[in-house]
Formats: structure tokens, sequence, C-alpha cells
């Protein structure tokens, strides 16, 4: 699995980097020839880029979890422990944010409030979501499974919104496009694939996780699908192991 970290950090240091280049008007005329859409568009595939672009930091929580366990640097129950902790800290950041509008607002001046979606300014942050969420995952789910499905989340819904943003012409569910779920479909099947291939029947497994992290993005979205995603797909795949009736070794 090593070959796939790797490949993971080189997307995110391209990543960081185009989205610390792509700014203005010129940026903006720039992504709107090379995807040859409309204005509206690009604007809103370039503001969600940069957003996205800081989400992928999340990859760290799954990476560490890997390398941590496979090296025996910390446990499972001490990885749980130490995102719990980082999750525990983020709520208490949400809790007195919305308790305070003074600090609410100041924190909408840092790089992180910067990116916050509108409906977050007043609600939890989608970090928090994300980091309760993993340590939920990591906790309930075989170590492999819990990494799949965390990466489901970083990269499938990172495919569906910037694919359904820029190319999502087919509606199919309120805001939601086929182009978009497509592309989760097809993101999170190759990650399946990548981190179950040495065992028998990995197309099985990874094509169920694959499967319900698409549904999940697609019809889940009165629930935060940084809760949702990595939860249900780690829930799905566990079943699919019970069903093949194998152990699931860290890889």
């Amino acid at each position: 699995m090593s070959w796939l970290w790797i490949l993971l950090l080189s997307f995110t240091v391209i990543s960081v980097i185009l989205s610390l280049v792509l700014k203005g008007k010129n940026a903006k005329q720039a992504i709107k020839e090379l995807l040859g859409t409309s204005k509206e568009r690009a604007t809103k595939f370039l503001n969600e880029f940069k957003r996205k672009t800081f989400h992928l930091i999340g990859l760290l929580v799954p990476a560490i979890y890997y390398y941590s366990l496979k090296y025996h640097f910390l446990t499972q129950f001490q990885g749980c422990l130490i995102v719990g902790t980082l999750a525990a800290l983020s709520l208490s950041v949400d809790l007195l944010r919305l308790s305070s509008d003074k600090f609410n607002k100041l924190f909408q001046e840092s790089p992180a409030g910067k990116i916050m979606r509108k409906k977050e300014i007043n609600d939890i942050n989608g970090s928090t979501y994300y980091l309760i969420g993993s340590v939920l995952t990591m906790i309930f789910f075989n170590p492999v499974i819990a990494i799949a499905s965390l990466l489901f989340l970083d990269l499938g819904d990172l495919a569906a919104a910037l694919v359904g943003i820029s190319f999502g012409r087919i509606k199919i569910y309120k805001n939601k496009s086929l182009e978009g779920s497509i592309a989760c479909f097809l993101v999170s099947l190759l990650v399946g694939i990548s981190v179950f291939y040495p065992l028998h029947l990995y197309e099985y497994i990874s094509l169920v996780g694959a499967i319900t992290a698409t549904l999940t993005e697609l019809f889940l979205d009165h629930i935060n699908d940084n809760l949702t995603i990595p939860i249900l797909s780690g829930v799905a795949m566990t079943l699919a192991q019970w069903r093949l009736g194998i152990e699931i070794p860290l890889l």
C-alpha cells in the first residue's frame, strides 16, 4: 500500500501549489478555458478546489494511522485516543465560536475560517465532523477497512464535488449530478482496489464499499457526509468481509 501513499502525497502537494497559484481573474479565465465551462462554474470550481485542497490535510489521519500501526509506533487504542482528543478540541473551538459572535468573526478571518461554507458559520465546522467521523470509524472497524473508508471520504467526495461543479449536467437528486456520482464511484472503487488488492475477492469488498460511499454522498445530504460516508462504508465493507469469511491484515 506504500505506493498509494506516495501517490496521494504527490497529489496533495500539487493541489496545494495549484491552490496558492490560482488566484484572481486570470485564474478563473484559465479554468474556464481549460474545462470548457461557464464563468460561473469556473468560479465555483476554483472556490471548491481551494476548500477541498485544505481538507486534503485530512489524509494525514489515515496515513499516520496506517504507518503507526504498521511500524508499531502506536496501538489502535492510542491512535483512536489521539484523534478523539483532536475531535474534542475542535468541537470545543466550535462551541466557543458559536457562543461568542466576537470569537466567531475572529475565527472567520483565519485560514480555516475563510474556507468554511456559509452554512458552517453558525454551525459545527466540517473539519470537526471529519475528526468525529474518523475516530468513530477507527474505533468500530478493522484498521484496513477504516483506512479505506476515510479515503473514500477524502477522495471520493472530492471527485464528486469537483466533477459535479465542472461538468455536472444531469441532475439526479436535488443539486447532485450523475457525472459527480460517477466520479465518486470510480475514484472510490480505485481506492478500494488499491487498498484490498492482495485479498481474495478484493474486487467484491471494493465494489461494495464504493457503491455505499457513492449512494451515501448522493442521498444522505441531511447529515454531514464527514460522518455518514466513512461509517456507512465501514459497515458495508465489514458485512462484505463477514460474507467472504476472510481476515483483513494490515497490508
